[in-house]
């Protein structure tokens, strides 16, 4: 939930655990609400009149004032017809609201287009960063409040609905959590064998391999390592387990052992200690557990291999049998491990390995470790997946620690932190829900339609690429051909039947919000196990689709696009198609090009891992990418580089998807009548279209969330994901007449898609 500590919040809680899934990384949604006006009366319709045409005279005295205010002419606006309907005149005061028409957009082009928003959307209190996304999702928030709020149609024990609604009350009955304190936790320890930091355990009785068992088994608690299941990278008819390195409770490794990065370790510090000593210690042995515990989260971190050295998928993948994992990690029992999770499973089952010099050394590592240290570890990752759902002094400890790390300072309201609880563990009913109530079929099938043009857009600057050999361009475009696209939301999830049947073995009651928590954890890792005994179901979603997000999934070669992120400010059916290719069509392209990224391009049209390169098209590839990653080398924030390696993927994909997204939009404008200009702006509709791609990315961030993000996000800052974008591209300084050398026009320009 909200925190920086690993366990409480874990990337997002519909990812797979894999860094496979390429999203566009946003934040979260907001619903398009489809209401049929009804038809005004007389003096209704003369008020609307009245209102449409002084907002029509308000933008375009708008601009005439920006332009006074020092806004320069770049260049002439081709001659054509200007809209004045409510639809153009909306769209248009959405760019002029969100730009800062005095800055030079071939100087910032971020600047210019995010300005004036990021001037009038300073950062919530409780958030660690703002977006246009954010205030997206903060009304799909209100929405799913509401939904969860109303009287339940469907009320049999088995609905899914009255389950999602079931948990979120328990959630809000804030008087018994504050009544029960930390007595579930308690004895949620107790189970597990009992916690060395309480005194409640006892060394000769305590096993360290059944209790890490239980952590992954019964909780889904990732300690010392991730485990998931999903589809064997070289075989993608079959499903196996996934092993990678894993287990800090800091956002990476670099902070334990970073001298920039103490206060936060010390806050970390006292976090553990504090919720120790709420649990029943006394301050002194809450502190010396704490430090046992950091300290061996620092060895662990000393061993972890930082994620920019970590991006040749071909080398990190290792497919063993599971009696093998025995002389790799000795110190752990994999045979009981394995059969605790599925029975039958037999010693020659095939688990890939992630990190397999990392297992040896964890297992080392576990041999030098006291037990009680080890438990204490443990026991820490178990509490930390809890904090939230405990009383208030709990979550004032990590408040206390949010502030540190995060520089947050206000408190994340009851619901919201309800809301979360219910999105992890029943995702998709919450989705059916909201797509049921506030989203429209109509833009599904017009999101496709964009997604045909990028789609011929990139077949067509494939052909004009001059360091790929023809072969390989044909089997590029083959695998573009075999490209799945999953738009709005899975259609099972509209058969309330085939939804009820997703949750059938979650039990939730109203009286206890914490016993759901548990009850949801084990019922993720049932699922999970589940795939083990089903063929491979291509059809199946990760992410529910009332999130603001998108990925590749390179397994499956598909690019899905939830609900959550077809609507404004990315997609709206009254936008002109220069503002949508830019929006929503930036977002298609992006992912698309993920599939020819340093991480996807290793995967063949039927996702699997196998090369589909000639030797001297990848060779040629990897110098081209050199540009990239030598490009965001050269961008420093705040004082701080950024680390072009490890942000290359998605480096690689803003500027090949910007570049496929306008060229789809010029695919578009061949077959369609010309759209008229928007009222007030002086742009041609190239501008609009990069104009709007940038205003995606309109977010700003606290000091502390760009240390994090610089740390261990493989995306750039949003400035740079726009001007690193944008300057690479010629189109853009055709666009608005960027003079040569200025920079978002410099004279070298990278290009590899």
């Amino acid at each position: 939930m909200a925190s920086s500590v690993n366990n409480v919040k874990h990337g997002d809680p519909h990812a797979e655990g894999s860094r496979q899934a390429k999203e566009a990384e946003l934040n979260h949604p907001e619903p398009v609400r489809c209401v049929m006006p009804r038809a005004p009366r007389p003096r209704e319709a003369a008020v609307m009149v009245c209102l449409f045409l002084s907002l029509t005279v308000c933008v375009i005295f708008g601009v005439m004032l920006a332009t006074r205010g020092g806004v320069q002419e770049v260049g002439g606006v081709p001659d054509g017809h200007v809209c004045l309907t409510a639809d153009c005149i909306t769209s248009a005061a959405l760019l002029l609201s969100n730009m800062d028409a005095t800055v030079d957009p071939c100087q910032d082009f971020f600047q210019f287009s995010c300005g004036g928003w990021l001037q009038e959307n300073p950062i919530p209190p409780e958030q660690k960063q703002w977006g246009v996304d954010s205030k997206m999702w903060e009304t799909n928030e209100r929405i799913l409040r509401r939904l969860l709020a109303t009287p339940t149609l469907r009320n049999s024990t088995e609905s899914y609905e009255r389950k999602a609604k079931d948990f979120f009350q328990s959630c809000m009955q804030k008087e018994a959590r504050e009544q029960a304190s930390g007595r579930p936790l308690l004895e949620l320890m107790d189970q597990l064998g009992g916690w060395a930091a309480l005194g409640n355990w006892s060394e000769a009785t305590w096993n360290f391999n059944d209790t890490f068992t239980r952590l992954h088994l019964d909780l889904k608690v990732d300690a010392l390592f991730f485990l998931w299941v999903n589809f064997d990278d070289k075989d993608s008819s079959k499903y196996v387990f996934r092993i990678d390195q894993g287990g800090l409770g800091l956002p990476d490794r670099s902070y334990y052992i970073s001298q920039e990065s103490l206060k936060v370790v010390d806050a970390y510090r006292k976090l553990i200690a504090r919720v120790v000593e709420l649990l029943g210690a006394d301050p002194a042995s809450a502190q010396d557990s704490a430090q046992d515990v950091v300290n061996f989260e620092t060895k662990l971190a000393e061993l972890t291999v930082p994620e920019s050295e970590r991006t040749n998928v071909n080398a990190l993948y290792n497919n063993v049998r599971i009696h093998e994992l025995k002389t790799i990690a000795p110190m752990i029992d994999w045979g009981s491990f394995f059969h605790a999770m599925v029975p039958d499973l037999t010693p020659s089952a095939r688990v890939v390995l992630y990190a397999t010099d990392y297992l040896g050394q964890i297992s080392q590592l576990i041999a030098d470790t006291p037990a009680r240290t080890l438990n204490s570890y443990l026991l820490w990752r178990v509490a930390a997946s809890f904090v939230t759902d405990l009383s208030q002094p709990f979550r004032k400890a990590l408040e206390n620690f949010n502030k540190v790390a995060e520089g947050t300072a206000g408190v994340t309201e009851e619901w919201r932190l309800c809301l979360q609880a219910v999105d992890e563990h029943m995702g998709m009913a919450l989705g059916a829900m909201f797509v049921k109530d506030s989203f429209s079929k109509e833009s599904k099938e017009k999101v496709r339609e964009i997604a045909v043009d990028i789609r011929r857009a990139f077949v067509f600057n494939l052909a004009k690429i001059d360091w790929m050999d023809d072969k390989t361009k044909a089997s590029a475009v083959e695998k573009s051909n075999h490209m799945v696209e999953k738009i709005g939301y899975p259609d099972y999830i509209l058969n309330d039947t085939l939804l009820d049947e997703k949750f059938t073995e979650l039990r939730v009651g109203r009286e206890s919000f914490f016993q759901n928590r548990v009850s949801g954890m084990r019922h993720q890792v049932r699922q999970m196990l589940d795939k083990l005994e089903r063929p491979v179901d291509r059809t199946l979603w990760t992410m529910p689709p009332h999130l603001v997000n998108a990925y590749y999934w390179p397994n499956t070669n598909e690019m899905v696009f939830p609900a959550g992120i077809l609507q404004r400010s990315f997609y709206d059916s009254k936008f002109p198609m220069s503002m949508n290719f830019g929006g929503i069509g930036g977002v298609i392209a992006h992912e698309l090009t993920h599939g020819y990224d340093d991480w996807g391009g290793n995967y063949d049209k039927e996702g699997n891992l196998k090369s589909w390169w000639s030797n001297s098209s990848w060779t040629n590839f990897t110098r081209a990418s050199q540009c990239v990653i030598d490009l965001y080398n050269s961008y420093v924030i705040e004082g701080k580089q950024i680390d072009g390696r490890l942000t290359l993927g998605e480096n690689i994909a803003d500027i090949g998807g910007l570049k496929q997204a306008y060229y789809g939009y010029k695919l578009w404008r061949k077959v369609h009548q010309d759209e008229p200009l928007l009222p007030g702006l002086n742009r041609s509709h190239e501008e609009v279209f990069f104009m709007s791609f940038a205003q995606s990315w309109c977010i700003t961030q606290r000091p502390e969330a760009l240390d994090v993000m610089l740390l261990v996000d493989p995306h750039a800052p949003p400035k740079y994901r726009v001007i690193g974008s944008v300057s690479q591209l010629a189109e853009f300084s055709e666009a608005f007449h960027c003079p040569v050398g200025s920079p978002m026009n410099p004279v070298h320009k990278c290009s590899v898609w």
